[in-house]
């Protein structure tokens, strides 16, 4: 359980944060974890690391959390609780998972 890192986070965000993100297809996840880095990087304040199917969501100089993307979903290890920033990046993880579905024709 993360009740000490994300107590101020929504059940919601809390959820997601610790059962992850399921797709119905495979999707190839270095593939996705790379256009997730590029759409992640666009926002002020974010810097991404991490090679492979696995980043590292940098905000402000803050490591918030590792993403790891495999073929079938997506999983987090949060490392700071920050409600806004947590938000932000699983808004930008669901925005790549839409937009390599749409382009693989999997919606």
């Amino acid at each position: 359980m993360m009740d000490s890192i994300t107590s101020d986070v929504h059940p919601h965000i809390i959820r997601i944060l610790e059962e992850g993100i399921r797709f119905d297809r495979q999707l190839e996840p270095v593939m996705v974890s790379q256009v997730c880095r590029l759409n992640m990087s666009q926002f002020p304040g974010v810097e991404v690391t991490g090679e492979f199917n696995q980043l590292i969501y940098i905000c402000h100089g803050r490591r918030i959390a590792r993403i790891i993307w495999f073929a079938d979903g997506v999983e987090f290890v949060v490392c700071w609780s920050s409600p806004l920033h947590l938000t932000e990046m699983i808004g930008q993880v669901l925005h790549t998972i839409e937009e390599m579905s749409a382009e693989n024709g999997l919606n």
